[in-house]
């Protein structure tokens, strides 16, 4: 097992506390539950002409009792996302769709599924020289999509638009700022203005895994979204990151021996806010929750992951308001165990 320098480890310490402050600000932020569109969720692109895809999927389940009524209620929750970018195409191509089903009767105030689908189309201002400006080189990118979140594909109160606008520099071999303004239209909180961000990424120390070189500690900090990760050795990986999508997030994995093996333990939260077929246009449903899980994934071949794991799911709650600033309680359901698979294929 290959283990990092003394010298590494007291960079790691010596970052931490600054990233730490960075991100209890951030958790701070995320009381208000909101969450960002398609164009904030897909990933930076490396505009280089290659052709690569990133699709993934996951769905799982669990039983909790209605605290109103009594009932078992089944709760499914189910995600999925990619893009894709052909070699020469001058745009990526992105979709997200997320569903929620409740197994229930009591449908005076609970719909059988809120669904949240989007697409988008993201491109590169700057895809032959960068911006010039305040001396530095800029990369700027342009997000436009448009998603429906609703209780019923008929809905057409569901339909909302996205937008992002983002500039990025390097500030050295490993610093990055990146400024944005994004517009979505099904975010929790402010969702009819723009919202500005930033963001400074930096890291420190190397190691080699396979013939890719990454950073043993990594920080982001910055609105709406902050986030560290470490890798003490070869084999482990900590994150911890938080935004405005939710309380905050955070995954430990291992590697075994044989390298196509992780455990690993994660919180990951769960948010969905869809338009009632029937309800009045100044009110949606949230539903939220936040689950313990823990599992393994396996790796059959590079770019194929498939990942089972088990766990428990809380604070679920189903609200109806504008936004996340003056939410109702509909009905709350018990902590209760939950399932979950995923298959993932970059390439």
């Amino acid at each position: 097992m290959q283990t990092f320098s003394p010298a590494g480890r007291e960079v790691f310490f010596r970052t931490a506390t600054l990233a730490a402050l960075a991100l209890a600000a951030a958790l701070a932020a995320g009381t208000a539950r909101a969450e960002t569109g398609v164009g904030m969720l897909l990933a930076p692109w490396d505009w280089d002409g290659k052709q690569t895809a990133s699709l993934s999927a996951w769905a799982g389940k669990s039983t909790a009792t209605n605290r109103t009524t009594g009932e078992e209620t089944r709760l499914r929750y189910s995600e999925l996302q990619g893009r894709f970018h052909g070699e020469g195409m001058p745009f990526m191509v992105g979709w997200q769709g997320k569903f929620m089903g409740f197994g229930s009767t009591d449908r005076a105030a609970i719909p059988q599924m809120l669904h949240d689908t989007a697409f988008s189309l993201t491109t590169s201002l700057t895809p032959k020289e960068p911006a010039q400006a305040f001396g530095k080189d800029w990369d700027i990118g342009l997000e436009a999509g448009a998603g429906q979140a609703a209780s019923s594909f008929g809905d057409s109160r569901g339909y909302y638009g996205t937008a992002t606008l983002t500039a990025g520099t390097d500030l050295s071999d490993t610093a990055r700022l990146v400024l944005a303004a994004a517009f979505d239209g099904n975010r929790a909180v402010w969702q009819d203005i723009p919202l500005a961000g930033v963001e400074y990424r930096d890291s420190t120390g190397e190691y080699l895994n396979g013939d890719k070189r990454k950073p043993v500690f990594s920080w982001r900090v910055g609105f709406p979204r902050a986030g560290v990760e470490w890798r003490p050795d070869d084999r482990w990986l900590v994150a911890i990151q938080a935004d405005i999508a939710s309380l905050g997030a955070a995954r430990v994995e291992y590697e075994l021996g044989d390298t196509r093996w992780r455990l690993f333990g994660a919180l990951r939260p769960y948010r969905i806010r869809a338009h009632q077929e029937g309800d009045d246009d100044r009110h949606r449903l949230f539903f939220s929750s936040e689950t313990v899980e823990f599992g393994a994934r396996f790796s059959p071949r590079a770019g194929i992951h498939l990942l089972g794991a088990a766990g428990y799911s809380f604070n679920q709650v189903l609200e109806r308001g504008w936004d996340a600033r003056n939410l109702s309680t509909v009905r709350e359901f018990d902590a209760a165990p939950m399932i979950r698979g995923e298959v993932r294929w970059d390439f």
